[in-house]
């Protein structure tokens, strides 16, 4: 029996020195992978991203430069009459960890979720009936922009899961 309870402990040790933990709160760059406009994008439309550079914890990487990123337009409107600026808000969901387990992501530390961008107010005084005629700004967020995104829980990530050999061949 002793023999088993010494097997079991090594058994026990080995398993948690493969194990890391990704933190909530965990800082992940991501770069956006196309240009988003107010104009043009739908609510419900997916926006694309990759991850700027490696996420580590502890020296090991758990998440790898280049994964994709995923995110989702939840609020599109193009601009109006009036000087009515436009608006664009979209959420940066998940991304993937070098095991292949799913990451949730927000946008900020504290768990909230989207990203909101709205265009430049009109700076103009009312001179003439001209001014109803004149429409506002629309948002455009341009490809390349990089963004921090947030882990959204604690992630225990098993180093040498079969998850995590099959993805690394």
């Amino acid at each position: 029996m002793k023999q088993f309870s010494a097997l079991f402990c090594i058994s026990l040790s080995l398993t948690a020195q493969n194990a890391i933990t990704l933190q909530e709160g965990t800082v992940v760059r991501v770069e956006l992978l196309e240009t988003l406009d107010s104009r043009l994008v739908k609510v419900g439309d997916l926006v694309n991203l990759r991850v700027d550079e490696d996420v580590e914890v502890d020296g090991v990487v758990s998440i790898k430069r280049g994964t994709e990123v995923t995110g989702r337009v939840i609020v599109s409107q193009p601009s109006k009459t009036l000087g009515k600026k436009g608006t664009l808000d979209f959420t940066i969901d998940y991304t993937k960890s070098v095991t292949g387990r799913n990451i949730h992501l927000n946008t900020t530390a504290n768990g909230g979720d989207g990203k909101s961008y709205t265009g430049g107010a009109i700076a103009a005084v009312i001179v003439s009936p001209l001014f109803l005629l004149a429409k506002g700004k629309n948002v455009t967020v341009e490809k390349g922009k990089v963004f921090s995104a947030y882990v959204g829980q604690d992630y225990e990530l098993m180093l040498d899961s079969p998850e995590s050999k099959t993805k690394s061949k």
